[in-house]
């Protein structure tokens, strides 16, 4: 039994070992930490965003209702087929029903935007929860021609109401309704998502009497003993039976994210945290993230693993001799392994801390900036149990490979050839291939991360660039969206000229622009044949009225829209720099006849006329990756949209602004919800996350490099260490020093060539994906980078193999064909 435990001679052997290679011991050490730190900070990012159970009562079984959309995405429900399905829900308990927007609440003359869930007095029940002032929702508040009341969250009543006790049955200015305080919920309460503000939900949401576009998200709890996949099956059953009860009867009706929640057929359950991971791009961006993060662990880990490997080996002799003379096998193992427990034991506790920082930083940054734009209540980031656990994993598995298996292996072999022919019995060519594997899977691996750390940065970088093309200062914006409030195109046309023309009244207001988007669409140049539908041109289309120049569109050729391009004159149209150049190569667009495709497909299509070109302008979000915008832009008073933003310049403050735009809209309709924004603070936001993104992925690439350039170099010198007896065999046949240099100089370049090409069929079609998505400008500079960084990994593992082998090449060559 005393050969099983570790003696303290055991352990006195292991730091003697330790400190008679310190800069050995300190490198693997580092190394290990900052790569086992990376992927630490990853995994536990994903976890806690999109996998931890929330932190409340019933928080295992809290789920939210899903319709599938594209991909398995989650997406909401028509209201009226939720409640034609809800009470046969056997699965489920607690069942409430809920819907998003934002309001601007006013208080002592300042207007604050807020985030309203609409919902039922059952979700305060589902989460057990209880309001720290007054009290939280009730079934009489949803009552028709009940009171509007209204419960607010903590942060929301510090920051509008100063925290005051007095708020509770006062009256304020919501949305232009005048709606009751009845609650404050505690500090932290959020449930089920970022939410400033609850109110009672409407007849419309819960028990709809026709089937519209109203849309709804499902929350609930699972039942004692109900699996999620048992409630994610009864809900896709269910969804089943309502479409066929219900079937899509004008599948072009809708565009985008509407048309898939009218044609949804299929529905499932899924915690909050796991919602954020469905849909295929979140699923892909995680995807990406998370192989990054294994592939700097798998560096770290080779790196390290063959620092260890060589120590191991260094010993193996020693370790044949002992186990011939009868030393207990176990004891030997565990003696070997000491230096490697202790680096990783070491490595792992610093990948903990750091990593806890790295959370830590990332805690601060997204509430501090970020937190209305999406921080969840359960995105506490921070290091805990699961960051541990998986810290230990990896630490094992470091051990294990690097280490026991290898001592074993030799402890129970043929440890006779190992004392007879020394290091070459042992290692022999199979460790010579082994390590020259090891260089190109390094060298492919950190090729592949340096590529894709350069990607980023260029697209991040550009995406900067684009910004900076319109200069924000003084211009604000106001997005409405007027749902049910108009009945006809007439109704909502009149309400969007007269919030232009008060806008245009305002003394403080230079300038005034108003701009909806139609969605991208289906062109056809007139004299043009095309074969199919898919061969036709496509661009995305706004709705436009007033003056484009102050957001970076001037006019190149021909006229600006007007005030005459109405319902009464012939539909005309403008068209951006590079879709003319595209559609009409060489030749002016004026006067040229373009037929756009109609609001649904079955709608036939409309004939414009081209009246001016103007410059590209980055005004569209949806083109935001691309340096050239292609655009057609429609006159508002011959097209018909249920959105638009209102975007002003003014010589006020960006608080100023608010107000003017938040009281000329509501001063004209009350219901109708908007969105402001002040384009200075924006563009702050962007620039400081655009900043931060590519400080992020600069440091971790560079570390990557620093840490490949150390391990590569380690590995290379080992491997020519390995080939010791092999030089000198060569000396002894007459090679020349010269010839010798050059030979193991073209193999570490051609193990260097190897590894590029793999990691480059690896990258195609990722650089393929981005070069036909958003250009070859997000391709070259990384390239550019990437080719850098690969000359600078070459002349390393050069320099590593130059410097051992004429270290080698200053001894004997019967010192060399003796070595072990």
């Amino acid at each position: 039994m005393n050969s099983l435990i570790i003696s303290k001679s055991d352990l006195k052997y292991t730091f003697r070992k330790l400190a008679q290679s310190p800069g050995f011991a300190l490198l693997a050490t580092v190394v290990l930490a900052g790569g086992l730190g990376v992927s630490l900070f990853t995994f536990t990012l994903f976890y806690i965003m999109g996998y931890k159970t929330i932190d409340l009562p019933n928080g295992d079984r809290v789920v939210q209702i899903c319709a599938e959309g594209y991909a398995s995405g989650c997406i909401p429900f028509k209201a009226f087929e939720f409640a034609s399905f809800r009470d046969d829900i056997t699965t489920l308990e607690n069942i409430s029903v809920s819907t998003e927007y934002r309001v601007y609440v006013q208080s002592d003359e300042v207007f604050h935007q807020a985030s309203v869930l609409a919902t039922e007095s059952k979700l305060f029940q589902l989460t057990e929860s209880s309001a720290l002032l007054g009290r939280v929702l009730q079934e009489s508040d949803l009552r028709a021609g009940a009171e509007p009341v209204a419960v607010l969250a903590h942060d929301f009543w510090q920051l509008a109401f100063d925290a005051s006790p007095a708020v509770i049955d006062e009256y304020v200015d919501m949305g232009g309704e005048s709606t009751r305080i009845v609650g404050v919920m505690p500090a932290g309460y959020k449930f089920p998502r970022w939410t400033d503000i609850w109110v009672p939900a409407t007849p419309a949401l819960i028990d709809p009497a026709v089937n519209t576009m109203t849309q709804v998200a499902g929350y609930a709890l699972r039942k004692q003993g109900v699996s999620g996949h048992d409630a994610s099956a009864e809900i896709a059953g269910l969804m089943n039976r309502m479409r066929r009860q219900y079937p899509v009867e004008d599948p072009d009706q809708y565009q985008g994210g509407q048309r898939l929640v009218n044609a949804a057929d299929s529905g499932f359950v899924t915690s909050l945290p796991a919602e954020m991971m469905s849909g295929l791009g979140n699923q892909l961006a995680s995807l990406l993230l998370s192989v990054m993060a294994v592939i700097l662990f798998l560096l770290a880990c080779i790196n390290v693993g063959t620092l260890l490997l060589a120590r191991t080996n260094e010993r193996l002799k020693d370790l044949s001799i002992r186990v011939a003379l009868g030393a207990p096998r176990v004891r030997l193992l565990m003696q070997t392994m000491g230096e490697s427990i202790v680096i990783a034991l070491v490595g792992a506790v610093l990948a903990v801390l750091f990593a806890g920082l790295c959370l830590e930083a990332m805690n601060i940054f997204m509430t501090t900036l970020l937190s209305e734009e999406g921080l969840q209540f359960w995105m506490d980031f921070k290091v805990d149990g699961f960051t541990v656990v998986i810290a230990l994993v990896f630490a094992i598995l470091t051990v294990l490979l690097t280490s026991a298996l290898p001592a074993w292996k030799l402890i129970n072999g043929n440890f006779n050839s190992v004392m007879q022919d020394g290091t070459r019995g042992a290692l022999g060519l199979r460790a010579g291939r082994f390590s020259k594997s090891l260089v190109i899977v390094a060298i492919a691996l950190i090729t592949i991360l340096l590529y894709t750390f350069t990607v980023f940065i260029s697209v991040l970088w550009s995406m900067g660039s684009t910004y900076e093309i319109i200069d924000p200062e003084g211009i604000s914006s106001v997005e409405i969206g007027t749902n049910e409030q108009f009945n006809t195109r007439a109704e909502r046309l009149q309400f969007f000229q007269s919030l232009q023309g008060a806008l245009q009244a305002n003394p403080d207001v230079s300038e005034v622009l108003m701009m909806g988007i139609a969605g991208v669409k289906t062109l056809e140049v007139e004299g043009t044949a095309y074969l199919s539908e898919q061969d036709k041109p496509t661009a995305p289309v706004q709705i436009v009225s007033g003056d484009l120049n102050f957001i970076g569109a001037s006019l190149l050729e021909g006229r600006y829209l007007s005030e005459l391009d109405n319902q009464n004159n012939a539909p005309s149209a403008l068209v951006s720099r590079s879709l003319a150049e595209r559609l009409w190569p060489g030749d002016s667009p004026i006067g040229r006849s373009l037929r756009i495709a109609g609001p649904q497909q079955s709608s036939p299509a409309q004939s414009v006329t081209i009246v001016g070109m103007i410059s590209d302008s980055p005004i569209d979000g949806a083109q935001m990756f691309k340096q050239e915008f292609d655009m057609v832009y429609l006159p508002l008073g011959q097209m018909d949209s249920t959105q638009i933003t209102a975007i002003i310049r003014s010589g006020v403050s960006p608080q100023a602004a608010i107000e003017i735009l938040g009281n000329t809209v509501l001063g004209l309709n009350s219901g109708v919800n908007m969105s402001i924004v002040a384009w200075v603070e924006n563009r702050q936001t962007v620039t400081f996350v655009i900043l931060f993104g590519i400080s992020v992925f600069t440091a971790i690439g560079l570390f990557a490099f620093l840490v490949s350039v150390a391990g590569v170099f380690g590995l290379t010198q080992n491997s020519v260490i390995l080939r010791t007896q092999e030089i000198g065999t060569r000396r002894a046949l007459g090679a020349t020093d010269g010839l010798i240099g050059r030979t193991f100089t073209l193999q570490g370049a051609r193990q260097v060539f190897i590894g590029i090409v793999i990691a480059t069929l690896v990258c195609s079609p990722f650089s393929l994906l981005i070069y036909n998505t958003a250009g070859p400008q997000y391709i070259l500079p990384g390239l550019a980078a990437s080719s850098l960084a690969l000359t600078l990994l070459l002349i390393c593992v050069l320099l590593a193999i130059y410097h051992p082998i004429q270290t080698v090449l200053r001894k004997e060559p019967s010192e060399l064909l003796r070595y072990q």
